[in-house]
């Protein structure tokens, strides 16, 4: 399927979506690491009060990724990510939180594909990250479809990134393999469309 077609799909096609999604929750089945900054550590006995934090612990620390962004690891995407390539069983997935960004990691028999998360601050912030990733990057190709929804996003080979509100949503499938991947032989670049439709369409909330 061509990227223009998954564009006019996506166009039809979230706002029935958004409705049957569910509040998103890391997979407790699945090994899952979490790397948050360092904290000075409290002496036995002590306790803080509530709504406290303890000194060098960042709000990011004290309150972890946003649901919408947990949505990257959650059962609606496994269960996406096994049917679209047609999968016997989900995947193992593996998980972090660093500097505001949020990563999911699929362990596929072909190779790994990784979701992520940026939670920027406000809107403009969000854009400029969501624009120094494309220079990064490197060669990428705008997404008209989108941006006309008023939803600014991007191509490479076998990355998709959106940028919605305060997020920057992009799915990096390079480590598989270049063409014929999943049942319909879609590219790696398809692949990373679609499953980033996915988890947008499931992005009603915050």
């Amino acid at each position: 399927m061509t990227s223009h077609k998954l564009q006019l799909g996506l166009i039809a096609v979230v706002p029935l979506l958004v409705v049957g999604c569910t509040t998103a929750h890391p997979p407790a089945h699945h090994p899952v690491s979490h790397t948050t900054p360092t904290a000075t550590p409290m002496s036995p006995g002590m306790s803080m009060p509530p709504g406290m934090s303890m000194p060098g612990m960042t709000p990011e620390a004290a309150t972890g990724p946003s649901a919408s962004a947990r949505m990257v690891c959650s059962a609606e995407i496994r269960t996406a990510v096994t049917k679209l390539l047609a999968l016997h069983k989900s995947p193992p997935t593996t998980s972090s939180w660093a500097d505001h960004l949020y990563t999911c990691t699929y362990r596929l028999p072909t190779g790994k594909l990784v979701f992520s998360v940026k939670e920027s601050p406000d809107p403009t912030s969000a854009h400029r990250y969501f624009s120094a990733q494309g220079q990064h990057l490197g060669a990428t190709r705008l997404l008209a479809g989108m941006y006309n929804l008023g939803m600014p996003a991007y191509q490479t080979d076998g990355n998709a990134i959106f940028l919605k509100d305060n997020k920057t949503l992009q799915v990096d499938a390079t480590a598989l393999p270049h063409h014929h991947t999943g049942p319909a032989n879609d590219p790696r670049t398809d692949i990373a469309y679609t499953l980033a439709t996915d988890v947008l369409a499931c992005w009603s909330g915050k």
